[in-house]
């Protein structure tokens, strides 16, 4: 959460009250407050859709089992292997 002091809090009010208007100020902050339940849940939904998807991969994974996604080293990948056994003969 957003750490806010109280003074700050007091101070961002009467700035809204100054800039907005008494009259006003009740229906901006209950937009406001609309929009923040909006993005609130719109958060929680794709924190939700996201777990959902990593289950969805868990479950996958279990029924395919693992799968190696490296492929197996040979010794003709390894180039420099050779280099390193010329070099001790030479001494």
């Amino acid at each position: 959460m957003i750490d806010i002091a109280w003074s700050e809090f007091v101070f961002v009010a009467l700035l809204a009250l100054i800039l907005i208007g008494p009259k006003e100020l009740p229906s901006v902050l209950r937009n406001i407050g609309r929009w923040v339940g909006k993005a609130r849940a719109f958060a929680q939904d794709f924190s939700a859709q996201l777990d959902l998807d990593s289950e969805r991969d868990d479950c996958a994974q279990e029924k395919t089992g693992p799968q190696d996604k490296d492929p197996p080293v040979d010794k003709k990948s390894q180039p420099f292997e050779n280099t390193k056994h010329d070099t001790r003969s030479k001494h």
